[in-house]
C-alpha cells in the first residue's frame, strides 16, 4: 500500500509538469486552469479551475485539494481532502475570492 501511495504521487506531480500547468495563465477564453503542490503538516496538492467574466470584473472558481501521509507508519493513513467554490473580484493583476468549503 505504501509503494502505491508513492507512485500514484509521482503520477500526478509528473502529469501536472507534462500537462502545461505553469500558474493561472488566462486564455483568450477568459478561462483559466492551476495545480500546486505543497506542504504544510502533511504533504499536499490542489488544483482550481475558473472562469473571469469579461463584462464585469469578476471571478469564479472552483478549488480541490486533497493533503495526506505519503508514506505512512500505522496502516489507514490520515487523508483530508476539500471542495471549494469561491467568488471573487478582478482588481489589477490581483484576483480577490472568498467562498465556501465542504
Amino acid at each position: 500500500m505504501r509503494k502505491s501511495t508513492v507512485y500514484w504521487g509521482l503520477l500526478f506531480v509528473s502529469l501536472l509538469s507534462v500537462s502545461g500547468l505553469y500558474g493561472q495563465t488566462v486564455s483568450p477564453s477568459r478561462f483559466w486552469l492551476s495545480g500546486g503542490i505543497g506542504k504544510t503538516h502533511l504533504p499536499s496538492a490542489m488544483l482550481a479551475a475558473g472562469y473571469e467574466f469579461s463584462q464585469i470584473p469578476t471571478v469564479l472558481t472552483a478549488r480541490y485539494s486533497v493533503s495526506g501521509e505519503l508514506v505512512p507508519m500505522v496502516e489507514p493513513a490520515i487523508k483530508v481532502s476539500e471542495v471549494g467554490l469561491l467568488y471573487g473580484l478582478r482588481v489589477g493583476k490581483f484576483r480577490l475570492s472568498a467562498g465556501l468549503s465542504l
